[in-house]
């Protein structure tokens, strides 16, 4: 019989890659997401943490073995056949302009049914890919959640172009 792990905390949203250039200069793709960051945050403080994400097929088992390196829990992440969510940023005089390449499929009760439990969760959409309905759901999983709202303050333009939403 497995022994279930109690985790510090949760975390789950998309985990996506940035194309970000400066002026001129761009930079390698990184990945980036409150799934990425939170956790590593998280980590810094010596938390235990699982994240629950789902990535396409091009985002590659280096990114994932990372995370995996710096003591985060990915066997949560799904793979999709759709493309890993991506920007392309691009800050340019004191402003930044986000356009979105593409998007992966949005999570699921299913891809979600079999978190772990854990001390706190965070739920990070990066661009929706979290219904309303879901959120709630998770949180009756957990006393202590929290929520980084920014995929449902987002909408996209027809050009791709990202615009801040009511």
């Amino acid at each position: 019989m497995a022994i279930k792990v109690k985790y510090d905390l949760a975390v789950v949203g998309h985990i996506v890659l940035d194309r970000i250039s400066r002026g001129n200069r761009q930079y390698d793709t990184q990945m980036g997401s409150p799934c990425v960051y939170t956790s590593l945050g998280a980590r810094a403080l010596n938390a235990s943490v699982v994240v629950a994400s789902k990535v396409g097929l091009d985002f590659g088992i280096e990114r994932l073995a990372w995370l995996r390196s710096r003591g985060v829990d990915i066997d949560y992440v799904r793979y999709s056949n759709s493309l890993t969510t991506s920007f392309i940023i691009r800050y340019e005089n004191a402003c930044r302009f986000m356009w979105v390449a593409s998007k992966c499929a949005p999570l699921t009760d299913r891809d979600l049914s079999d978190i772990p439990s854990s001390s706190a969760l965070h739920i990070g959409p990066i661009l929706g890919e979290i219904s309303q309905s879901l959120a709630m759901s998770l949180t009756d999983r957990n006393s202590v959640t929290c929520l980084d709202p920014q995929g449902y303050l987002r909408r996209i333009l027809g050009n791709g172009a990202i615009r801040k939403s009511k």
